[in-house]
Formats: C-alpha cells, sequence, structure tokens
C-alpha cells in the first residue's frame, strides 16, 4: 500500500457530505505545489506542503525541518517580474515531452517520497520522486539518469527558495481530522462543548470519519488540548471515542490533492 493510500485508507480525502455554506480551501489556484512525504509520520499522506506557490504571487513555504516538524510556515508575496521567473522555472518542466509520472533515485525502501504540482500556462504536471528527500538540496550528487535534470534543479530551487520579506503563515483555519478509535482504554479527554463537533458546519464527513474545521487562530488551543492525550487513550467527541491528528488548511488544497490521487490510481 502506498503512502497516499494508506491515508485514504483510514481517512480519505474524498468528501462523501458537506456543509452547504462552508468552504474553508477558498483561495487563489496554485501554480506550484511540493509536498514532501515521509516514513514513520503521524498520518501518512497528510503531510503539507513544503511550498505553495499561488497565480496571484503569494508563497507558503515551511522553513526548518519538516522531517521532524521542527519549524514553521512563512508566507511572502512575489511582484510580477519574480512571479514571471517562477512560471519560466516550472515551465521547464511542463513543457517536457514524456515526463512520467513517478520516478525513483534510491533502490532503498521506506525513503519517502517528493509530489509536485505543477501549472503554467494552460499546462499541468504531476509527478512524484520516490527517496528525493530535502536533505538533498545539492542534486547534482543524486544518481544520474533517475530523474530529468529540469526536475533536479526545480526541485533544488523549491528546497532551498528562502523568500524575502517574509513573514509567520496563520491559516484561516485548522483541520482536526478524526476517526474511530473504539478500543481506546487509557483515559478520555472531551473535546471542547464551545469547539465545533460532527453536528457542526465546519464538520465534513470522509469515508472513514471527519474533519472538523477551526478557525486558524484556534491553532495552539487545538495543539495544547490534543498534548493532553494519553498514548493509547482517546478524544471523546459526540460521544464515542476518536483519535485525532491536526494540520493546517491550504488554499485550494482540492486541487493537488484529486491531482496526486490521479497518479495513484495509475
Amino acid at each position: 500500500m502506498t503512502y497516499w493510500t494508506s491515508l485514504l485508507a483510514l481517512i480519505s480525502f474524498t468528501t462523501v457530505c458537506s456543509a452547504k455554506d462552508f468552504e474553508p480551501f477558498e483561495g487563489f489556484k496554485p501554480v506550484a505545489v511540493l509536498v514532501q512525504e515521509y516514513t514513520g509520520a503521524a498520518v501518512m499522506g497528510a503531510e503539507t506542503p513544503r511550498v505553495a506557490i499561488y497565480e496571484n504571487g503569494g508563497v507558503i513555504y515551511f522553513r526548518g525541518d519538516s522531517a521532524h516538524n521542527q519549524g514553521a510556515y512563512f508566507y511572502a508575496e512575489l511582484g510580477f517580474p519574480a512571479l514571471s521567473t517562477v512560471i519560466s522555472q516550472l515551465k521547464t518542466v511542463t513543457d517536457l515531452k514524456g515526463l512520467k509520472s513517478s520516478y525513483s533515485v534510491t533502490n532503498g525502501t521506506d525513503q519517502g517520497r517528493a509530489l509536485f504540482y505543477l501549472r503554467a500556462d494552460n499546462a499541468e504536471v504531476v509527478t512524484s520522486v520516490y527517496g528525493l528527500r530535502p536533505q538533498d538540496k545539492d542534486t547534482k550528487e543524486l544518481p544520474a539518469g533517475r530523474i530529468p535534470n529540469e526536475l533536479r534543479q526545480l526541485y533544488h530551487y523549491l528546497v532551498t527558495a528562502d523568500f524575502t520579506e517574509s513573514r509567520p503563515w496563520r491559516p484561516a483555519y485548522v483541520e482536526a481530522m478524526i476517526w474511530p478509535l473504539d478500543d481506546a482504554f487509557d483515559g478520555l479527554i472531551h473535546w471542547p462543548k464551545t469547539w465545533p463537533d460532527l453536528n457542526s458546519d465546519r464538520a465534513i464527513k470522509r469515508k472513514n470519519g471527519f474533519s472538523i474545521f477551526l478557525d486558524g487562530s484556534m491553532r495552539d488551543d487545538l495543539k495544547n488540548f490534543l498534548a493532553g492525550e494519553k498514548e493509547k487513550g482517546a478524544v471523546e467527541i459526540d460521544g464515542r471515542k476518536w483519535t485525532v491528528a491536526s494540520r493546517p488548511v491550504f488554499p485550494s488544497e482540492p486541487v493537488w490533492r484529486k491531482a496526486f490521487s490521479r497518479i495513484e490510481s495509475n
């Protein structure tokens, strides 16, 4: 089972039903997204982007060690000349003929993957590289011929970019991803009654669970609440035991998630 499908088996990002008037993913469309998957992640496949660049010049990127969740997200705004430079860099890959949907730079196992969503002009490209990691910033050291040079150079650009005049990013929403844990036995912590629950318009039904969206200003509150959960315990929500993981919500996130799911199904 792949990393992406392992998450789909748990909670599935395909919405079964959703609130009518609530849209947590509203925002500009992306032109470039790099998602780095790691083995041993708390929720495989639920990783947020290392960098997301949007059509309006907005950039959300992670500064730090994303493998160990040590660091923070920052936001920058690119002017038209800088965004045009980015688009030109993207086109070196989107214009490639015969680009494969997946590559590998290692014969090892448990290496993680880099997933790319790229859009330039009318071209949309999605590909992945197994074994490509942020520590491979000097991509010249990668085995020759395993991936196109243009993709190698784009990866180097995306993982080393540190945009000027950036500021800490504050997401509009944080997502509490929940799925049943009926056999938990080491105590419960109780979801605050003042927070949105499963009957709220902030709750979205997934295939095997739910997502509850909280305002981004509640990010630290949610983090502190979950820190009180015991290792073999659970969170009680609406009279049932659940396990909960949290993540920031990115604008237009379904765009690249749907695109990634297409390459997984091939």
